[in-house]
This record gives C-alpha cells, structure tokens and sequence, in this order.
C-alpha cells in the first residue's frame, strides 16, 4: 500500500476514487529515522531497520506492537537526491 497525506480540506472531487481513505488512530508510536541516503540505500537500510525492530527493539524496549494500528514509513525527499525515511511503529507498554 502507498499512502499520502490528505491535505485538511479534503481530497479534490475528482480525485476520491483514486484513494481510499485508511483513518490512523491515535496511537503511540515508536519513530525510526534512517540516514539521510540515496533513494536505494534509504530502501535498503529501511529494510534492516524492520528487521531490527522486531527482532532486537521489542525485545529489550518495554513494549510491544500495538493491536489493529498499522505500521509504516515516510519517504522525506531532502533534495540533491537524498532522502529519509521514517519508520512509525504503533506501540503499547507491557503489562
């Protein structure tokens, strides 16, 4: 799925059946930048964070993955063909 912010005003008229509109809940999240990368290393860097995350972060963290809230990223383009990627974990603490 690739997703896109909804400016406040609403998608225009002739685009709401390109999109189908996903609400994120409010949640807490855990937020995982990568460097500041070329577009295919910002990629493959993205891609072990993820690993890292589930493999090695919830393990030590305190939490854990937050039920019926997505996960997922944001592709900032810094310009000069650099990028960043954000990673966004919806997280709750162990009980």
């Amino acid at each position: 799925m690739i997703g896109y912010f909804t400016p406040e005003k609403g998608l225009p008229k002739d685009q709401l059946g390109n999109f189908t509109i996903l609400p994120i809940p409010a949640s807490t999240w855990a937020v995982f930048p990568t460097e500041e990368l070329s577009m295919a290393e910002t990629a493959q860097q993205a891609a072990v964070m993820w690993k890292r995350i589930f493999t090695e972060w919830f393990s030590t963290s305190g939490y854990e993955l937050a039920p019926d809230v997505p996960e997922f990223e944001v592709h900032h383009d810094r310009g000069n063909s650099k990028f960043v990627t954000e990673i966004y974990i919806p997280i709750v603490k162990l009980s």
